[in-house]
Formats: C-alpha cells, sequence, structure tokens
C-alpha cells in the first residue's frame, strides 16, 4: 500500500502541476481537486465492493423443509433449546479463534459465488 500510496501522490503532484499551469490557478488549489476526486471514487469502489460481497453472501437458502434461512444451519434452526453457556465460546466478546473448542467449519458458499466475488 506504501508504494501505490507514493505512486498515486506522485502522478497526482505532476498532472495537476501540468493542468495548473494550463488553467492558470494554483497548483495547491488543482492538486486538491484532483486528491478529492481520486478518493470520491477510491471509497466508493470500496463501498460498492462491500455491499456487492454483502448482497451475494447474505443470499438467502432455501432447505429441504422450504424454510429460507439466510446462512443458518438447520440445526441451528431446529435446536432452540440451547444453553447460553454452549454459545458463548463461539461468538460475542469472547469468541476467540485460537481456542481449542472451536471446530473448523467449511465455507458453505457455492463455488459460482465465489468466482463472482473475486472477478468483481
Amino acid at each position: 500500500m506504501a508504494v501505490g500510496y507514493t505512486a498515486q501522490t506522485t502522478y497526482l503532484a505532476n498532472i495537476s502541476a501540468g493542468y495548473a499551469d494550463l488553467i492558470g490557478k494554483p497548483a495547491k488549489h488543482v492538486l486538491s481537486q484532483f486528491h478529492g476526486t481520486y478518493f470520491i471514487f477510491l471509497q466508493f469502489s470500496q463501498i460498492a465492493g462491500g455491499l456487492i460481497s454483502s448482497l451475494l453472501l447474505s443470499a438467502p437458502n432455501r432447505d429441504a423443509s422450504g424454510i429460507i434461512s439466510a446462512g443458518i444451519a438447520e440445526s441451528n434452526l431446529t435446536n432452540l433449546s440451547v444453553p447460553v453457556s454452549d454459545v458463548a465460546p463461539s461468538c460475542g466478546s469472547v469468541y476467540c479463534p485460537s481456542d481449542d473448542k472451536l471446530i473448523e467449519r467449511n465455507s458453505e458458499v457455492d463455488a459460482a459465488t465465489l468466482l463472482i466475488l473475486m472477478g468483481l
């Protein structure tokens, strides 16, 4: 990121200085405008990417019983009387990924969704 940010800043400084000479404005004003435009598009792409990823990954799945469960396992839907002490180690403020009690789970995202995300 450091190399990319340095290259972006150098490029914007060079083209803003040339453009400022053409239009007769101070270079620092044009540089501020160019930086603002660049960061608007950068942040928009981050927001759009997050929204697209969220929409693709939270698409509701239909299980065998016809219940729409947005990524919730069927066992979690049928067993609603789980004590809080059994759930606490795997969620909330006490969640620790390096805990020995946690079981590694495979991703339930299908290959087509992963390819769409990588392509975007």
